[in-house]
């Protein structure tokens, strides 16, 4: 009999505390190429498939059961000649783990997304990233003129996060977080005087018009998204910094390119999106980020690129669309889909979809959380 058999519930509590320590704050970085809703602490799975091949008996000699859990997570037996078949496979976590452990699995899933994830993992290792990056600095390049702001001191600076709120029917600027960034230096924005200045205080109106600061609205009125701030990185003077968005800036960001996708449905989880009267997902996009990610899926024609570019960009869109805001505290972006569901943020953020800076080596750092360089 196999410790799978009969396992006692002790075991099986140390299975679990294992594996949320193994996971908890993130998953292993193979889990991570792809967001899946379905996707299973892997230590598990890990485990289980072990116990499948030890006998009970070798329970007999455990005095710690935490300890034997994280010894069989280590050094777990080897499998030879066994088959694995997982007729509903998603994500493929028990896949992958019984292929580690020496299974010769196969996997069954209709849904394209999982699909997808699986199959780009296979052709990983064919990849050249040299060629992506090169790829990535020439749509840089092109796209530059939509991109790009003025710094301070009048340099073509990087734009890495535009700051977008909603503006009722009345046209007034809906503002609920007036706070930019947090830290020791805090760096606020107030609507009515059009000013961005830096305080050592959490303050609750602003200190040159005594606006009050964080307002309380029962129901944002998504009438219309316009920008109000942008962070922006300038090469010139090797720094990040905030500044209010000018007529020009404006301009880039009301390009009137669009591409629309397909029809939103109405279901429980896009009744958000319907009642702010999108109509079709691909307003969930600005138009710069759509023109971004069209170029960058042009660049890649053929495989094994074609199938790693979709992913790329169906991760990114989490960070890179109308549903992710900005954290002051935390300083990156909250990506949307924290819950199932499509939820329209109060203040949502326009992140570039492929803002970097070049490392003292030459290597691309990506500037922004969860753009397409950072996945």
């Amino acid at each position: 009999m196999k410790i799978i058999d009969r396992m006692p519930p002790e075991l099986l509590d140390a299975v679990n505390e294992f594996s949320r320590e193994l996971e908890w704050s993130r998953r292993l970085p193979i889990y991570e190429i792809h967001k899946w809703w379905a996707r299973r602490y892997s230590g598990v799975i890990r485990l289980l498939l072990a116990f499948t091949e030890l006998d009970i008996e070798v329970l007999k000699k455990v005095d710690d059961l935490h300890e034997f859990v994280r010894d069989v997570y280590f050094h777990p037996p080897k499998v030879n000649n066994k088959k694995l078949l997982d007729p509903f496979c998603g994500g493929g976590t028990i896949l992958i783990e019984g292929a580690k452990l020496g299974y010769d699995v196969c996997g069954i899933e209709i849904n394209k997304l999982p699909y997808m994830m699986l199959r780009s993992l296979k052709i990983l290792p064919q990849l050249d990233i040299k060629l992506i990056e090169d790829k990535i600095v020439q749509i840089s390049n092109r796209l530059k003129s939509i991109w790009t702001t003025k710094c301070i001191k009048g340099h073509d600076a990087w734009v890495i996060h535009t700051f977008l709120a909603w503006k009722n029917k009345k046209g007034e600027l809906q503002i609920k977080f007036n706070k930019l960034k947090d830290g020791k230096e805090k760096i606020y924005f107030c609507e009515k005087c059009k000013k961005i200045y830096i305080h050592t205080q959490d303050l609750k109106n602003c200190k040159i018009c005594n606006n009050q600061f964080d307002k309380r609205y029962e129901r944002i009125d998504y009438a219309s998204l316009v920008p109000y701030a942008i962070e922006y990185f300038c090469p010139f003077c090797n720094q990040r910094a905030f500044k209010i968005v000018t007529a020009e800036d404006q301009k880039k960001f009301n390009l009137k390119r669009r591409w629309y996708l397909f029809k939103i449905p109405l279901l429980n989880e896009t009744k958000r999106l319907l009642k702010a009267e999108l109509k079709d997902f691909g307003q969930l996009l600005t138009p710069r980020q759509q023109i971004t990610f069209k170029e960058f899926l042009n660049a890649f024609k053929t495989e094994p690129y074609r199938t790693i570019v979709k992913m790329l960009i169906s991760d990114s869109l989490r960070s890179c669309s109308l549903l992710a805001y900005y954290s002051a505290k935390y300083r990156k972006v909250i990506p949307g889909f924290i819950i199932k569901s499509y939820w329209l943020p109060p203040q949502p953020v326009e992140l570039n979809p492929i803002s970097f800076r070049l490392s003292t080596k030459g290597n691309l750092l990506p500037l922004g959380r969860g753009n397409i360089l950072s996945l």
